[in-house]
């Protein structure tokens, strides 16, 4: 489990947040919260269920999040403004590209809404978990969330950094994240680096099988989602080009959801490649007595 991971590094005092709602005198104190926008759900489940009157639809879908159960238990909206005039939430929060039609509307009926912008940083990201905090009057619990992010990737960067792993995220439809991204950002967290920057991209861009085999990368991350669906980028890695010049690590498969929204989920997509690389340099030394995260 996440709080589990967390306590594994000591780190777990500097990450105080609360995975269950909560009822009664908080949320009368406290603004109440739309969210209409999947990773404002998910931010806001790790920091304040007990404050969201309602979620997108879309977290009630299948997912692999810890917080998943909290955030189906919460009823969903398709951001349409007759389901902001019934609920009559203190704050619509939205995402920085999402829900544009719904804005105005908003601000017509003279409502608040606030914005979190799509971070493409660490730096980003603890501006955005601010901004949320202060929105619901939970700054503290949000800069500590931030501080057990970055104290966590330290950790596992001490762990790998010295493997020097040249790492490809791969993402449905070939999309790869340069420099610029926060999949990038997050790879640098760790201690990994990014065959995307190195090649030169910039934000998002896209790769085809052969130059897949021209980079060979070390280690393919490849992103799964939790529907019953493939994409077509992650079945290159049964192709014969790829079996025929094997990467020094097997390719390792990550949810969607643990790396798309900055929650502390991230955490674990950082155990997870941490353990393959040490794991995967055991194997081919023989050896047995390498430290686990």
């Amino acid at each position: 489990m996440l709080v589990k991971a967390f306590r594994a590094l000591g780190v777990l005092s500097a990450l105080t947040f609360t995975l269950s709602v909560n009822g009664g005198d908080a949320r009368a104190a406290e603004p109440t919260v739309m969210s209409v926008n999947q990773c404002v759900d998910q931010m806001m489940g790790y920091l304040a269920p007990e404050n969201l009157v309602s979620v997108t639809w879309l977290s009630h879908q299948p997912s692999e999040l810890e917080i998943a159960p909290t955030l189906r238990d919460i009823p969903a909206n398709f951001g349409f403004i007759e389901q902001v005039l019934e609920l009559r939430p203190d704050i619509v929060m939205a995402g920085q590209y999402g829900a544009s039609s719904l804005k105005p509307l908003v601000r017509k009926f003279n409502m608040r809404w606030v914005e979190i912008p799509l971070p493409q940083s660490l730096d980003d990201l603890a501006s955005s978990w601010s901004l949320m905090g202060e929105a619901v009057r939970k700054p503290e619990q949000a800069a500590s969330i931030v501080s057990g992010l970055r104290a966590y990737f330290a950790q596992v960067h001490g762990k790998i950094a010295d493997k020097q792993v040249r790492a490809l995220i791969l993402n449905a439809n070939g999309w790869i994240a340069g420099e610029g991204n926060f999949q990038d950002a997050f790879l640098n967290a760790i201690g990994v680096i990014n065959v995307a920057s190195e090649q030169g991209v910039q934000g998002w861009g896209q790769v085809d099988l052969e130059t897949l085999v021209r980079w060979r990368p070390d280690l393919l991350l490849m992103v799964s989602n939790s529907y019953d669906s493939e994409a077509l980028a992650t079945n290159w890695v049964e192709h014969p080009l790829l079996k025929r010049r094997p990467s020094r690590f097997e390719p390792l498969y990550i949810p969607a959801d643990w790396l798309s929204c900055g929650t502390p989920a991230m955490t674990l997509a950082a155990q997870k490649v941490a353990d393959h690389i040490l794991a995967q340099e055991r194997k081919a030394s023989g050896s047995e007595t390498a430290d686990d995260l």
